[in-house]
């Protein structure tokens, strides 16, 4: 297993709080966004993050999921992402895109 290095920001993140991860994992819209984002370079998987960065499902995830928690947002595939969620987890989220 990786260390605290090596791994994202987002897995660190999902590790303190297991629901998040939970959420990806029974969320019915996260697979579609993984397929509009997918890239597969030699043979590892990549999702395209803030639209010009490579990143893991994982950052990909949370990447959407701040970006879901703005009622303006543009991206509607994020928003539904982020209303799929109960409660608390997506107030785990609005708190996380307040300290970016």
């Amino acid at each position: 297993m990786p260390d605290e290095g090596e791994r994202s920001q987002a897995a660190i993140f999902f590790d303190e709080h297991p629901e998040l991860r939970d959420a990806m994992n029974r969320s019915k819209t996260f697979p579609e966004l993984k397929r509009r984002s997918s890239l597969k370079i030699d043979d590892e998987q990549l999702y395209v993050v803030k639209g010009d960065t490579l990143g893991d499902e994982d950052e990909l995830y949370l990447d959407a999921l701040i970006r879901g928690s703005n009622p303006q947002t543009d991206d509607s595939l994020a928003r539904r992402l982020f209303l799929e969620m109960e409660d608390h987890p997506q107030s785990l989220i609005i708190e996380r895109h307040k300290q970016r």
